[in-house]
């Protein structure tokens, strides 16, 4: 049996801060971008996070509140088939701007019509985490703690078409723990949560 509960504060103060970041100039190129010739894409991390707990009313009431923040670009790069430029100037007027719809090939020709493109661009997500906890000591043996958490997020990724997904997470937990005997006790929970999730399409390239 495994049990996991969020810190609780206490009647000295305690914090904490850190922050952590990734850069594309402390990295090395993508295979496929750099084997055709191209720059690194943007690789950016940034990333923070911080905690607070101390006492509300001494040997009463404390909290505790956390935070994490994440900011990221993240790069990508494939390799795909598409119309060659033979084949589109080629092709019936009826046909050209069905073959035109598709991207512009960046590499070799590929034979049959086909020529070969690479994709590339960095795809931007976000994410923030924040959780509030209270404790209150009802009784020296009844102790009352509620808890909120709130997470959104959100990422972008794709090529020609890209999709903005977007989602959120949030949770209220409310409980109390008695001692009745040294052998026995008496926990009880509720908790109502919302997780949501919404994504859209948009035509505009990241590159």
């Amino acid at each position: 049996q495994v049990r996991l509960s969020t810190r609780s504060g206490s009647n000295d103060w305690h914090g904490s801060a850190a922050y952590g970041f990734r850069h594309e100039a402390l990295a090395a190129n993508d295979w496929f971008a750099s084997s055709r010739g191209y720059d690194q894409s943007p690789l950016r991390v940034n990333q923070w996070t911080a905690a607070l707990g101390g006492p509300v009313r001494r040997n009463k009431t404390f909290f505790f509140a956390a935070w994490e923040g994440l900011r990221l670009r993240s790069p990508y790069a494939w390799t795909g088939a598409t119309p060659s430029l033979t084949s589109r100037r080629d092709a019936p007027p009826v046909l050209r701007q069905v073959l035109d719809a598709f991207p512009r090939p960046t590499g070799r020709e590929l034979g049959g019509g086909l020529a070969e493109y690479i994709a590339r661009g960095s795809s931007p997500s976000r994410f923030d985490s924040g959780a509030l906890r209270i404790d209150h000591a009802l009784t020296s043996r009844v102790a009352l703690f509620g808890r909120f958490s709130e997470a959104p997020s959100t990422t972008s990724f794709g090529y020609q078409r890209i999709e903005e997904a977007s989602f959120g997470s949030r949770s209220l937990t409310l409980g109390m723990n008695a001692t009745t005997t040294q052998s026995l006790t008496v926990e009880a929970r509720l908790r109502v949560a919302r997780d949501t999730v919404e994504s859209r399409w948009t035509g505009v390239d990241p590159a």
